[in-house]
């Protein structure tokens, strides 16, 4: 789904629900869906966590294990980067390999709720849940690298709130068919993840076999490595107060009760993504940014004024992050679209992140659970220092300039600021090399999106046309204008603008 038209102009709102509908609900954001339900049924589990005080239970140490050998997964993968981006073949028998361990170490967990498994069987499926599905998640991360951040972020919503909403109808089926749903859904999400890898070996990166400059992936790893140091702080922000919720012993309200009280939150982040896509008209992005951080913060805000048990300060902080975590996967998506880092990469890194930050929240949660339910100063200085946090990573290290740099929503001409000398527009200065050139209507769309930085991939999703006519337009267009590269045409656009500024 596209946020915006060509000139920025928004879609109105029956076409926006319409192209939400054919764009969103497809068979690679149902694998999504389904991916995070499994993430869902498994670790947002009732009984996987601590029973009351700092206790935990051998499934709670099960949880964190996993959350250990996910992000290690990630971070290899992240490290290894190009490397691991040999062919979809090789893909394939890594995914199946990783579907394979993530349903054998699935179906562990239900049998030791039954009858608890100690020592190695605990540790197998810990581990084996979290390589599984670290791998699982960066083969979502190279089949969402070739759409557009748009795209990723209508469908993580709606994947995030029709997960959501299975999760109260699966705590009201019988034991014995939950732990048979928890281990088909990762089955089921695998084979339309396989099925969706054959479109990355149909639609290459169309600038892949241009050279980057080497400034430009230094500075792109800076932007990722800004994500990530984002992605810890939030992450650990909302799980200390997810943490302080569930272990008090007050707070126990079942599975269904529990599952409803994880769920809610995620719904509303949902709905609340898929609003700004709709309504929004420009800077996409930014806009979805903007509420992260005042939700994140009155979450904190209202640590010392109820008890650390309340339900009120994690609600909105939790609905704050799951907005960031949505809101995450287009981040990368454009990332990987707009540089020339591998997926591997830029989602083993950036995934990594945000779980570690649920990792490092669990255990200075744990930490602190002893401390503040006694201490209203320990809790206010806790609150104090959170919200310093966020304000931290929000304002300075993940500023507003850095999203609107991802989104490619820096695309404002010199024209727009009064002191500086009239030149043309990009839309102008394509027009003119189009009745120079005699270039066709759709000739020049493709010019015009190539020369804001736009990939192949990402012109076919936003005019939808197919790989091969994108290329037959890029052939005619570099042949037509005497060039070879899309850096060619962008100086070829550049200099249209020296002879207005020369002017007095």
């Amino acid at each position: 789904m596209q946020g915006e038209r060509e000139g920025g102009a928004a879609a109105p709102m029956g076409d926006g629900l319409a192209r939400l509908w054919r764009d969103t609900f497809s068979p690679r954001m149902m694998g999504f869906m389904l991916n995070q339900a499994w993430i869902y049924t498994l670790f947002f589990n009732a009984r996987l966590m601590p029973a009351s005080g700092t206790q935990l239970s051998s499934l709670s140490i099960l949880n964190m294990v996993s959350l250990v050998a996910l992000v290690s997964t990630l971070l290899v993968i992240g490290v290894l980067g190009s490397k691991l981006d040999r062919s979809v073949t090789i893909e394939k028998r890594w995914l199946l390999a990783a579907a394979g361990c993530t349903l054998a170490s699935t179906a562990l967990v239900p049998l030791s709720l039954i009858d608890p498994l100690e020592g190695a069987a605990i540790l197998i499926a810990a581990v084996g849940t979290g390589l599984g599905s670290g791998s699982i998640v960066a083969l979502w991360g190279k089949v969402y690298s070739r759409t557009s951040g748009n795209v990723a972020l209508a469908e993580a919503s709606t994947a995030f709130i029709l997960a959501a909403l299975l999760l109260p109808a699966y705590f009201m089926l019988p034991a014995i068919i939950q732990a048979v749903v928890v281990c088909l859904i990762p089955a089921v999400s695998a084979l339309f993840l396989y099925r969706e890898l054959d479109s990355c070996e149909d639609n290459p990166p169309a600038d892949a076999e241009e050279e980057t400059h080497p400034e430009d992936r230094r500075d792109w790893r800076r932007v990722l490595a800004k994500v990530s140091a984002t992605s810890v702080v939030f992450g650990t922000t909302v799980t200390i107060l997810r943490n302080l919720f569930e272990t008090g012993s007050a707070n126990q309200p079942g599975e269904l009760g529990h599952s409803f009280v994880m769920s809610s939150p995620l719904i509303l982040a949902g709905v609340l993504m898929l609003s700004i896509l709709l309504l929004g008209r420009r800077r996409i992005f930014a806009l979805t940014y903007r509420p992260i951080l005042p939700l994140l913060a009155f979450g904190c805000f209202l640590l010392p004024l109820f008890a650390p048990t309340s339900l009120f300060p994690y609600f909105f902080a939790r609905v704050g992050y799951t907005c960031f975590d949505i809101l995450s996967w287009a981040i990368l998506t454009n990332i990987s679209v707009q540089s020339s880092l591998s997926p591997f990469r830029v989602f083993g890194l950036g995934r990594a992140a945000c779980s570690g930050g649920i990792l490092l929240g669990t255990l200075a949660g744990l930490a602190l659970v002893s401390v503040l339910p006694h201490s209203p100063d320990a809790l206010t200085a806790c609150s104090g220092a959170l919200i310093l946090l966020l304000i931290l990573a929000s304002t300075f290290i993940l500023p507003e300039n850095d999203i609107d740099r991802i989104a490619g929503a820096a695309e404002t001409s010199e024209a727009d600021d009064p002191d500086v000398p009239t030149t043309f527009s990009l839309e102008e200065k394509v027009a003119i090399l189009g009745d120079k050139y005699q270039l066709g209507d759709r000739a020049r769309e493709v010019m015009l999106l190539l020369a804001k930085g736009r990939t192949g991939a990402r012109i076919e999703q936003e005019l939808y046309i197919s790989k091969g006519t994108v290329n037959y337009h890029l052939r005619n267009i570099y042949h037509k204008l005497g060039i070879h590269s899309k850096q060619e045409l962008i100086e070829l656009l550049e200099k249209m603008d020296e002879a207005p500024r020369k002017t007095p």
